[in-house]
């Protein structure tokens, strides 16, 4: 990077640095943060070379940090046909929408959607291979449900992975079937991932998975977002042709983004991540510094792992991918082996076995400062809060669920007690134990400041507030997006606040959200995103 030195003032600066919460001016040079505060303690830093840059009253972050999403996988999506956000109401919508993606894939190729939400027809119907076989009965059609674990495929994607009516259930995963025992089209779990994902043509090409990656940081970009935590990387078989990818964008000045991935173990198991200590990431813009783990499933589709059953499945409480002593030995060896651990978990017995295995782990082979995360940790009970708090373990909470499927996990899935209790950020706030927020992108798309918003106000988009109590401060909120999520990857001292000696990574918001309006906070703007000083995303 070329000689730059920047001078910030004209808006209002939240540092997260609790030693200067506000400033009038940030001065940075080559990257680095070098002064922070008033504008006369800054200001006589500038000299004829200084770029002089107005905020023009607006309000100037440190750079957000998306802390759990799957980027590299998004990326690879985003020439598939998107089924997401409530476009499709139907499945006439969904065949309409396939058809028209259809006209534009080459011949021969796969036709293939992603985040397909049942919960959105009226019927609350899953598609079929009946449905499918409308798109087509020559081409495979793979459609991705929108959790991300499950999906649909039509009659000729059935024959090309092997699927018939005698085919067993794998282990961790269910092949839906009618009532005469014929396979539907519906895969859930690993009927999913060690079938269609795992099988399925995504790119392997170097070249190709760089210009998709481009694509895909670039939206993130335009949500504020200068690092995220690549997660479950190897999935689809191409995890290593992707992280050539990510390594040959940084080496030529191409990354507009800091990743920190997670190697999906149980897609590669013999892989080796980089051990990532206290030293952090660095200026670093890519590292494979994790494991990346997965328990259950998802609340919309009744693979999460409940210790009470579904509402809309009383014969159910949902699965487990694997065994409580499964989930200890896997968890035990990457925690002595030294490795960062993200694992998912969404039910409240899911997330029970994993702190356990986690306490167990601290007991066997205790590490100081481990930083753990257990992703999604929808339904965590005040007791787990606590219990992660004593084993080192940092929730991400995929706050946006509340705001999402609220509703529909009161009236479907839950019902009223359990919802409220969705994703406790009061709690964990309360007992003084660090935290994250995420939207799981592709799950949902890289909804910063809606995420923040919905954590402040836990409505849900029918209006209702649920969990009161569970309700945090824009400040708070803020903070799960930069200096808690900084520590997921031990990178507190590089990034995370504007503090001298840190990078200058930073986020220019359209208006100061800890004084606003909490309803107008999901309205915020983005528009600026900088990394190192240099400005990636402009609205």
């Amino acid at each position: 990077m070329a000689q730059q030195k920047t001078l910030y003032s004209g808006g209002s600066i939240f540092t997260m640095d609790p030693i200067l919460p506000r400033a009038e001016a940030v001065f940075v040079e080559n990257g680095i943060i070098k002064a922070v505060g008033s504008m006369s303690d800054v200001s006589h830093l500038a000299d004829a070379n200084t770029r002089k840059i107005d905020l023009g009253g607006s309000f100037l972050v440190p750079g957000l940090i998306e802390s759990h999403n799957h980027l590299s996988y998004f990326s690879l999506f985003t020439e598939q046909c998107y089924l997401g956000g409530g476009a499709c109401k139907t499945v006439d919508d969904v065949i309409a929408k396939l058809k028209d993606h259809a006209s534009g894939v080459a011949e021969g190729e796969h036709i293939m959607g992603y985040c397909f939400d049942d919960t959105y027809t009226p019927e609350l119907r899953a598609l079929t291979k009946e449905d499918l076989d409308r798109v087509s009965t020559e081409v495979p059609v793979l459609v991705t449900h929108m959790s991300g674990h499950g999906g649909y495929v039509n009659t000729p994607a059935l024959e090309m992975f092997g699927i018939t009516n005698s085919t067993e259930n794998p282990k961790g995963g269910w092949i839906d079937r009618d009532e005469h025992g014929n396979a539907t089209g519906k895969l859930e779990e690993n009927a999913w991932f060690d079938t269609v994902v795992e099988k399925a043509p995504l790119p392997t090409d170097v070249g190709k998975i760089q210009t998709l990656l481009k694509k895909g940081i670039k939206i993130f970009n335009e949500y504020g977002i200068t690092a995220v935590h690549d997660a479950a990387i190897g999935i689809g078989g191409n995890g290593k042709s992707v992280v050539e990818a990510y390594e040959t964008l940084e080496k030529n000045g191409e990354l507009n983004m800091r990743a920190f991935a997670s190697w999906m173990m149980q897609a590669d198991p013999d892989y080796q991540p980089e051990q990532i200590d206290g030293t952090g990431m660095g200026n670093r813009r890519f590292v494979v510094g994790g494991v990346k783990m997965f328990v259950d499933g998802s609340i919309q589709i009744n693979t999460a792992a409940l210790q009470a059953p579904y509402l809309n499945n009383p014969k159910t409480k949902g699965e487990m991918v694997m065994t409580a002593e499964e989930i200890e030995a896997e968890l035990i060896g990457y925690h002595k082996r030294g490795e960062h651990i993200s694992i998912h978990a969404n039910g409240d017995a899911s997330i029970e076995a994993v702190i356990t295995a986690f306490e167990k782990a601290q007991q066997a082979h205790y590490r100081k400062d481990t930083r753990h995360m257990l992703i999604h940790c929808q339904m965590a009970h005040e007791d787990h809060i606590h219990r992660m708090k004593a084993a080192g373990v940092i929730p991400s909470f995929f706050g946006m669920h509340i705001n999402y499927y609220g509703d529909r996990h009161v009236d479907i899935f839950l019902g009223q007690e359990r919802a409220e209790r969705l994703d406790p950020c009061g709690d964990a706030d309360r007992a003084g134990l660090d935290f994250t927020l995420h939207t799981d992108t592709p799950v949902m798309p890289p909804w910063t400041m809606k995420s923040m918003g919905t954590a402040v106000t836990r409505k849900t988009k029918g209006g209702r507030v649920l969990g009161e109590d569970q309700r945090i401060s824009p400040k708070q909120a803020l903070a799960a997006y930069t200096t808690m999520a900084a520590k997921c990857s031990y990178s507190e001292n590089q990034r995370g606040s504007i503090s001298v000696g840190k990078l200058a990574d930073l986020t220019l918001l359209s208006q100061d959200i800890t004084l606003c309006d909490p309803e107008a906070i999901q309205d915020t703007k983005i528009l600026k995103t900088i990394i190192e000083d240099q400005t990636i995303f402009e609205a």
